[in-house]
């Protein structure tokens, strides 16, 4: 009997496709809590500690890859350094502000003075949207990155206009009280301010019904923001081996026509 033997490029297929990226990822995020910087997989709850930025964050927001805070009861606006949590000091919105987030439109912080402000990433600078109406209670959050910006006081779950300010309210989140809320992949995530553990929630950004939660060993939660995550190693692998298996083929057919045109 004669032996068959796979062919070369089903066997680089073979191997590229055992060592290509799962489809099922953890959803990372980092995450502020009082001056402690830090990742957490907001699908096991695992946490685990970067660094210390030494200011205490008001929330964390994320606009053209990069990561901005606000200092808590304080007017400073900074750039997070994500590889080791270090602050680089922006400007002074010359605003006391509770709570720092973003949309995929910029940056937004709340004050004390419960109006909304749009922030000026190259100086700090606040530009005035208008009062929210808001209560100002402890906890307050903001949400980060999603295409719409929600602030949570207490229980209390509000839809923000970033163009006039004011705000809707959603609904309750009893009894979870979020202090700070993220947008990634199409679901919205919190992370409780009160409580131990301190949960992740999922929840539904039209009715404020919380979906599910999650233990975890995190700190208290005051920001998120999504994570960049390199590439994984075997991806430019197996770019390459498509790239090397299209070319075999182009060989092969050009064998072949030139086979057939000299018969």
């Amino acid at each position: 009997m004669k032996a068959t033997f796979p062919s070369l490029g089903a066997c680089l297929a073979a191997t590229l496709l055992a060592s290509a990226p799962s489809a099922r990822a953890s959803v990372l995020a980092y995450e502020s809590s009082s001056s402690d910087f830090g990742m957490i997989d907001l699908t096991t709850g695992q946490y685990t500690f970067i660094g210390n930025t030494g200011q205490v964050l008001a929330g964390l927001g994320n606009y053209g890859g990069a990561l901005y805070a606000g200092v808590n009861t304080s007017t400073g606006f900074y750039q997070v350094n994500p590889a080791n949590g270090s602050l680089t000091f922006i400007g002074d919105g010359g605003v006391p502000i509770v709570a720092t987030g973003s949309t995929t439109g910029g940056v937004y912080e709340l004050g004390f003075n419960d109006n909304l402000y749009s922030v000026n990433l190259t100086n700090g600078a606040l530009t005035l949207i208008g009062n929210t109406g808001i209560p100002i209670a402890s906890p307050t959050g903001m949400s980060a990155n999603g295409p719409n910006l929600y602030i949570n006081s207490q229980s209390n779950l509000y839809l923000v206009n970033t163009s006039t300010g004011n705000a809707s309210l959603v609904g309750s989140t009893s009894p979870a009280q979020f202090g700070t809320m993220v947008y990634i992949d199409g679901m919205y995530y919190a992370g409780a301010a009160t409580g131990s553990p301190f949960d992740i929630f999922t929840f539904d950004p039209n009715t404020a019904d919380v979906t599910s939660s999650l233990d975890s060993n995190s700190p208290l939660f005051w920001g998120l923001a999504p994570a960049v995550t390199p590439l994984p190693a075997t991806l430019p692998l197996f770019a390459t081996g498509l790239g090397v298996m299209g070319l075999f083929g182009w060989r092969r057919k050009r064998k072949k026509a030139a086979a057939l045109a000299a018969a």
